[in-house]
């Protein structure tokens, strides 16, 4: 298979102009380049820039695949959005870095797999992937944890270690979040048993009116002017992580449940998979046996009717052998088979085998039949 890599950026927060599209012109011919979008795909050759430089000058979101299964989701905000000490615990060897650079901080997870079978040409991936970076820079810590997570069945982890803060709502994942699941290869049995010590959250937006009302007049009217100059795109996402983290102070979580060791994760996954996998067996197998009860009663219906027609039936199989056609030398020897088992059930076999001597004898000149006759083992001997 030839080598194949898709690199697409996207901007979000202001748009390129004429003199940055030119200067990322340079990087590449090919690519689908404009105010917001650079997407590329390469099949024997690389990307002549750097992602990171890339993101610092002009865009704010990265997504990378390539088909040995490497998968990148990388995306910058501004410095003072998040604290990254707050994000550093979820850092892994390969999974998650962090990155502070000027006036912006960088987050790149990375996933590995040597087992990428499944096609994937990178599309789709950034239109699901890039509300991330808005979640984040609202405070949601999620999609950090959950590259932490990925890291674990690559060994990027030490087993002796302990988890990092495990954050709220890790059981209710956003749109978004469950795609950045699906794009760094999180076993599912593993992420159920990190949601189980994730408390429900709680920072709902139903007060957010009422908490802005609140803040000081010239706050908000600093704020309102920003806005309307464009100068901090990022307002809404500071305002709605201020009153995340407001609310949750106010409302006095109890502890949460200690952080496990990676061992215990792994454990107690183990333990999720084969209680799972049984329980899986289990409902084949009484979906089987319904089924099976089901075809058996059609099967005891069929033949009861079968049984009252047996004249028609024996006229209806003269029809078809006197076709001289293979097919409905086929549907003949399958109504016989039928009702032999009739015959069977009645206890008028030796009828039946009688009836079946004389069919034979009509038509002893017709070796097709006969043998498929044989074959359906319908003996007369």
């Amino acid at each position: 298979m030839s080598e194949y890599q898709y690199y697409e950026f996207l901007a979000v927060d202001r748009p390129l102009n004429d003199k940055q599209i030119d200067t990322v012109r340079r990087y590449s011919t090919r690519a689908e380049i404009t105010s917001t979008r650079f997407v590329n795909e390469y099949h024997w050759g690389d990307f002549r820039g750097d992602v990171r430089d890339f993101l610092r000058r002009f865009f704010d979101v990265f997504v990378y695949v390539a088909n040995w299964g490497t998968r990148r989701f990388a995306f910058r905000a501004p410095a003072d959005s998040i604290d990254p000490k707050s994000v550093r615990p979820y850092q892994s060897d390969t999974g998650l870095e962090v990155h502070v650079a000027g006036e912006h901080v960088f987050f790149d997870i990375c996933s590995e797999t040597e087992d990428d079978e499944d096609w994937d040409d990178g599309g789709g991936w950034m239109a699901s992937l890039a509300p991330l970076r808005e979640e984040v820079l609202c405070g949601d810590l999620r999609p950090f944890y959950l590259a932490w997570l990925a890291a674990i069945p690559a060994n990027d982890v030490d087993e002796d270690d302990l988890e990092p803060p495990v954050p709220a709502g890790l059981g209710d994942l956003s749109v978004a979040q469950r795609a950045l699941v699906d794009f760094i290869k999180i076993d599912e049995d593993l992420l159920a048993v990190a949601a189980q010590t994730s408390p429900a959250a709680t920072a709902k937006e139903d007060g957010l009116a009422d908490w802005i009302a609140g803040l000081p007049e010239a706050e908000k009217n600093d704020l309102l002017t920003q806005l309307c100059h464009g100068r901090n795109p990022q307002i809404g996402a500071i305002l709605r992580r201020r009153f995340h983290a407001s609310a949750a102070a106010s409302m006095k979580q109890e502890a949460g449940h200690a952080r496990r060791r990676v061992s215990e994760l792994i454990r107690a996954t183990e333990v999720l998979a084969e209680t799972r996998r049984q329980k899986e067996a289990r409902e084949r197998e009484e979906k089987r046996a319904r089924e099976e009860a089901k075809a058996a009663k059609a099967r005891s219906a069929y033949l009861a009717d079968l049984a009252k027609r047996q004249p028609a039936v024996w006229s209806k199989v003269e029809t078809l052998i006197a076709s001289k056609q293979p097919r409905k030398y086929d549907e003949a020897v399958s109504l016989l088979q039928d009702l032999r088992e009739v015959a069977a059930r009645s206890g008028n076999e030796a009828a039946f085998k009688a009836a079946l001597v004389e069919l034979r004898s009509r038509h002893a000149k017709k070796p097709s039949f006969v043998k498929k006759m044989a074959v359906a083992e319908l003996n007369i001997g």
